[in-house]
This record gives C-alpha cells, structure tokens and sequence, in this order.
C-alpha cells in the first residue's frame, strides 16, 4: 500500500481470503479494458510489468474502453427524464427489465431501466414503492427546513437499507410502472425470490400508505396490510412499541371494527334489549343486545282499545 497527497492510499486488492490464490483486481479490469495503467503520480509505483503487458493485449482485441465502433461499445442513457408522468404512462402494465443500482432508504432507490427492442436507450429514474414507506436516511432537519445540517437516520432506518442492499443492489428485476410523484417513479419490483415491499412489512421494516396502495400490481391491497398486521402483532422493529389493537382484516383488506370489553355495574335494565353500567369512572354505558327484538309493550288504538 502506498500513500499519496492527501491521504489518499492507494492498493491491491484481491478476490478471496487468500492473496496468493485470489484474482487481482487491478488485472481484471485492465485485462477487460475496463480501465488503463496509471505511468504518472504517485500511483504509478503498482503499474508494473504484468499490468501492462495486459494493457496493450486489450488494446490490440479492441476491448472495453479500446472499443474503436462507438455504435456497440457507447451506451445511450438518459439520467433526467423531463417528463416523468409521460414516461410512465407510455409504460404502465409492462413489466420494465432493469437493474437496481443505488439505495438510498428501503423504500427510495435508483434503477436503471435496460434497452428494449423498441428502445435501445437506458433510462436511469429514481424509484419508490408503491404502498409502503420505510424509515428514511437524509439529510437535513423536517422541522425548521435546515438542508445543510448532519445526517438524519430514522429508528430501523440502516437495518432496512442493509436488508434491500443485500437483496437488491445490481440485481436484475422487473419494475411495474404505476404513477408518479414529483421526480420519481412510483411502483413495485418483481424478483424471482419475491416482492420486496411485502418483505418489508412483514419484517417490521415499512408500514403501508394509503396514497399509493391502489395502484400496487404485485401483491395487492390485501396482502400488504396482512404484513404489516403480521408485523404489529408480533411487535416487531418499527412496531416494537406498538401499543394498539391489532387490526381484524376481511377479505378486501379493509379493518373490521372489533367490540371493546366494558366492565362496570349494571344500574338499569330496558325493555329486554338493553342495559345501562356505571364504569369505574362514573360515567354511565347504555348497551344493546346484538341480533335481537324483545317485545314491545302494546300500545293503545285511537277508540282507546289495546293493540293485539
């Protein structure tokens, strides 16, 4: 290892635990014409023989950056798409090859959407998904507005990104297209272990949101509140606190109101239908009686006869 002005150090790395069966790094890349050999500064100590040697045969292959048909070897990609909610429509309901290339928080990350055979451009959009939002890292202060001071790292929020990161990052998946918000994309990504916003509620990592539940594609409404119920009743991560009554789901995912248990003594009796209790706090419950119709007392006819 070597260091050069200012501080920075410069070094071999190799692919193993062993350095004496490892690949070198440096070698690979230059071998593949990905980078060229440093000859100047203070890098230029590690460019020995070997590295060179492998330098000029990627050079005389044409390869990487030796490239001399710019038509294949330069890429058309667009890193700001001006338009967003055009670009999204054009492709709502067709599943986008791309590949995931940076994460910022678990639910916010950047895609590079491939070529197709009608487009041979790449298309790199900032992602979130659709229906869920987990803690987030940025910087800045939400409540005086202050964009200049230290990072802000929400409880869970590293755990979270780590968790995408490990099964995600440069991995080729599917985005489904839904909507979009400001700059960004809303949507879902297919990959072939599963939905990964669905993994984040079930873990306790995400809770759902509202605003952009209805256009999930994968999964569904249903399934994605069935996890975060999962998560709350199991108090886990972002619901470790958790201290409210779990919601009873039905089968279209809406909440199921769930009777409260009331103790208390019972100081008046209705008409069989119904009852009144004094709570431990003074105040006074009337209650009726679910699924039933006592009868009524009879009531009198207009000649002054009661009523059969």
């Amino acid at each position: 290892k070597n260091t050069g002005p200012g501080g920075r150090d410069f070094g071999v790395v190799y692919l193993g635990t062993d350095p004496s069966t490892g690949e070198n790094l440096s070698e690979l890349v230059v071998a593949a014409g990905y980078a060229e050999v440093r000859r100047q500064g203070a890098a230029s100590a590690a460019a020995d023989q070997t590295l060179i040697n492998l330098e000029e045969n990627a050079k005389a292959q044409h390869l990487g950056k030796w490239d001399t048909s710019e038509v294949e070897s330069v890429r058309d990609i667009v890193w700001t798409v001006e338009n967003i909610q055009q670009f999204v429509m054009a492709r709502q309901g067709k599943p986008q090859k791309a590949i995931i290339e940076h994460i910022r928080d678990a639910s916010s990350l950047r895609a590079l959407i491939l070529p197709t055979a009608d487009c041979r451009t790449y298309f790199s959009v900032p992602l979130m998904l659709s229906g869920v939002r987990a803690p987030s890292i940025r910087f800045g202060d939400p409540v005086s507005g202050d964009t200049n001071s230290q990072l802000v790292t929400e409880p869970y929020a590293a755990e979270a990104k780590y968790f995408v990161e490990k099964r995600l990052l440069q991995q080729d998946v599917e985005l489904y297209l839904e909507t979009s918000n400001n700059a960004n994309v809303v949507g879902s990504i297919k990959h072939p272990h599963g939905n990964i916003a669905e993994v984040l509620l079930k873990e306790g990592f995400a809770r759902c949101v509202d605003w952009s539940m209805s256009g999930v594609s994968i999964g569904g409404p249903v399934a994605y509140r069935e996890a975060e119920r999962n998560a709350k009743q199991r108090r886990v991560r972002i619901w470790r606190e958790y201290k409210g009554v779990v919601p009873v789901l039905n089968q279209e995912g809406t909440n199921v109101k769930v009777a409260k248990a009331t103790s208390g003594k019972v100081i008046e009796v209705g008409l069989g239908d119904y009852i009144c209790i004094r709570t431990a706090d003074g105040s006074v419950q009337k209650f009726y009686l679910a699924s039933v119709r006592p009868p009524r007392q009879p009531q009198n006819t207009k000649d002054g006869k009661p009523q059969p």
